[in-house]
Parts: structure tokens; sequence; C-alpha cells
């Protein structure tokens, strides 16, 4: 899907999987459009030569009551995110773009949100921005 624009900026995409990760019980087109929505965040602000990182894991939650999740990361190395605008990137209508609707990540965080997770964000000036996502792996018993 991002092939392209990632062949023509010369980004360098690392993925790491861990082995064995339980599938997520949830709807998995919802859940391919957050990646997408990350992913295309991260190649819009990232410059040519720059590197993108997605991983998955799985982990003890202290959020999730110590339940276990999986964990995706999506890295960019890009201009990061400015700390006023943090406060406000999943609301609806925020945006920093020039042609965005303001509706990918607060779309985003309903989804992750209605899958029982929790969707949150890490950025500094300069260094770039990571997006992680917990997601439960075992319907609530």
């Amino acid at each position: 899907l991002w092939s392209s624009k990632i062949r023509k900026l010369k980004i360098g995409v690392t993925l790491s999987l861990e082995k064995d990760l339980p599938p997520i019980f949830g709807d998995a087109i919802e859940l391919r459009q957050v990646i997408n929505n990350l992913v295309r965040n991260a190649l819009d602000t990232s410059e040519k030569g720059s590197a993108l990182s997605i991983s998955a894991s799985k982990k003890i939650s202290s959020f999730h009551k110590d339940r276990q999740v999986v964990v995706i990361k999506v890295r960019d190395a890009g201009p990061g995110i400015h700390p006023e605008d943090k406060k406000k990137i999943f609301d609806p209508f925020f945006t920093t773009k020039k042609d965005g609707t303001g509706l990918g990540l607060s779309i985003s965080y309903q989804i992750i949100k209605r899958h029982g997770g929790l969707i949150s964000c890490e950025s500094k000036l300069g260094e770039g921005t990571e997006f992680i996502i917990e997601l439960p792996f075992s319907p609530e018993e």
C-alpha cells in the first residue's frame, strides 16, 4: 500500500514482530485502518532518507489490570509533535496538515477504544514520534 512512497522517499523501514504473537479479537478492517492511519501520518512527516519502524510484541499491561496485551508501535524519525499540539492530536478535526481533515487519529482512537485498547503518543521535537497501541488478546473472563 505504501511501497511507492517509501521507495520515492528512500525511507528505511524496520518491521519487528515477536514470534508466536496471539491473535487479537476484533474487526480486522478497522484495526488495519488504524495502522494505515499511523503509517500514512509517519510518511507524511518523513524526510527523504529517514526511518520508519513498526513493531509488535506481547506484555503484561498495568493499564489493563495486569492482562496480557499485544503492543504495536509505529515510530518515525520526523520532526516530532509540538507539546501543545500533542494534547489535541486525538480530538476530532484537529490537524496541522495543510490538506488534513483532522479525523485520522480521532477515528483511530475510537477504534482502539472500542476494541478495549489504549493508544498513546510519545514525541520529541526534532527526534520523531512513536504511537503505542495496547490491545488485549483474549476476551475478558
